[in-house]
């Protein structure tokens, strides 16, 4: 059976180093090849992030463009991408888990106040400073699909207060608050204190 030629684009990641086990698994099935490919009219998938403006030019045949994440911002914003080329992005819980980790990081920071902590302990001060409770530290989510419905979660859990933000409505899960539109997304700004954005950055969300 013939391997479906796929090449690895980018400008700023080693995508072979980065994914060098999970290609092995495949190899029988997709040949990897680097940019630039020989016999480049072969090639039918792309692997990417932050390609090169010009690759997409090389290779005549792509079927699709393949994000290496959730986001292809910045494969949709590559100057050289066929406007009809399909793009992929990846739907991975493992993902969703990081990206909730990194969230809960930074809003249980801002409240047990940890960066004033730090600041004390650069200047050699000792000052307790008392936490708010989680219930008084609302926050809102833009963007309601799988990653922000798993931050969502999580941040309820931990008991603080969630309203999530979408363009259209959805059904929330227990304990979220959901708003859609101008005037939902109006109501939830003014009821958050810390404001997670996990919308993907378009032209009308710039």
């Amino acid at each position: 059976m013939d391997r479906l030629p796929c090449v690895l684009l980018s400008t700023t990641t080693d995508l072979r180093g980065l994914f060098g086990t999970a290609l092995a698994e495949i190899a029988d099935h997709v040949e990897i090849l680097d940019d630039p490919a020989p016999n480049p009219e072969r090639v039918r998938l792309a692997l990417a992030w932050r390609p090169p403006a010009d690759a997409m030019a090389r290779y005549p045949n792509l079927a699709a463009l393949c994000s290496i994440a959730a986001g292809v911002d910045n494969l949709l914003a590559c100057p050289g991408r066929p406007p009809d080329l399909p793009v992929v992005r990846v739907v991975d819980p493992d993902q969703a888990r990081a990206m909730s980790g990194f969230v809960l990081w930074h809003v249980i920071g801002h409240q047990r106040r940890f960066s004033t902590y730090a600041e004390n302990q650069r200047d050699r001060l000792w000052r307790r400073l008392y936490p708010r409770d989680a219930s008084a530290v609302p926050v809102g989510i833009l963007g309601y699909g799988k990653i922000g419905r798993r931050v969502a979660r999580d941040l309820a859990a931990l008991g603080f207060p969630v309203r999530a933000w979408s363009r259209g409505p959805q059904a929330a899960d227990p304990g979220i608050v959901h708003h859609h539109g101008p005037d939902g997304l109006a109501a939830m700004l003014r009821q958050s204190e810390v404001l997670v954005n996990l919308l993907p950055l378009t032209p009308e969300t710039r």
